[in-house]
């Protein structure tokens, strides 16, 4: 199974110098949860859980006095995308994390996804079983 096919690419980056009304607009226009914060360069820095801001989200009164850098969190780890799916696996069991960024030499590609990777792997058992 190549988990680098079920790659997400589509979350929304913000930067660490944007302000909370900034990443409240990113996070009106995008279906996801999780907002990978990024450098210039597209160096990952951090990231933003929805969960996490919800409770600054509403107040009108901080968006220009909090930044997305005092509410982002370092993930527990990362995947290089020269892994091989068992030491992803691993990785998620050691972190026990849902969701870890993907870098390719140090530069954001997206997310991984725990849950999706087992989706599937269970179609592809499906799959053979059919066979």
């Amino acid at each position: 199974m190549d988990w680098r096919k079920e790659i997400e690419t589509d979350l929304s980056k913000v930067r660490s110098t944007d302000t909370l009304g900034d990443l409240v607009k990113a996070i009106s226009n995008s279906k996801r949860n999780l907002f990978p914060v990024v450098d210039e360069y597209n160096i990952l820095e951090g990231v933003v859980s929805l969960d996490e801001v919800r409770s600054v989200m509403f107040n009108r009164d901080l968006y220009n006095t909090i930044f997305v850098k005092d509410l982002m969190t370092i993930p527990p780890s990362y995947i290089d995308m020269k892994e091989n799916i068992e030491t992803v696996m691993e990785t998620f069991r050691k972190t026990g994390a849902w969701n870890l960024p993907v870098l390719n030499n140090g530069y954001y590609v997206g997310f991984i996804s725990k849950s999706r990777i087992y989706t599937t792997y269970r179609e592809l058992l499906i799959q053979f079983s059919e066979e």
